[in-house]
């Protein structure tokens, strides 16, 4: 079963730092966090990998940006950046994993 998402769902969680967890009812908008907050949640990311933070640390950060764009329908160049870092941090994790460092 799909979780139906309503047109018009805004965060409201101030939260920066949030691990990513599957949605399996309708989402709580205190949950949530908007845009700006999902700015610093990137910046706070991507950090963390610069700092050498565990590849499943900052995926499970990057998923949960994504959830929170994905549940209030952003789709804009912001999206696109937080997608594009994901892929970035994936094949740098699969350069590693095959020729043990990058």
């Amino acid at each position: 079963d799909f979780v139906k998402v309503s047109v018009g769902i805004i965060g409201t969680s101030e939260e920066v730092e949030k691990s990513y967890v599957r949605q399996t009812r309708q989402p709580d908008p205190s949950t949530i966090r908007p845009e700006r907050v999902l700015r610093k949640s990137l910046e706070s990311a991507m950090q963390r990998n610069c700092d050498g933070e565990t590849y499943d640390a900052v995926m499970d950060s990057l998923m949960s940006i994504c959830q929170d764009l994905k549940l209030q329908q952003i789709e804009n160049g912001f999206t696109v950046s937080v997608r594009e870092l994901m892929a970035t941090c994936a094949l740098r994790e699969r350069c590693r994993g095959k020729s043990g460092s990058l």
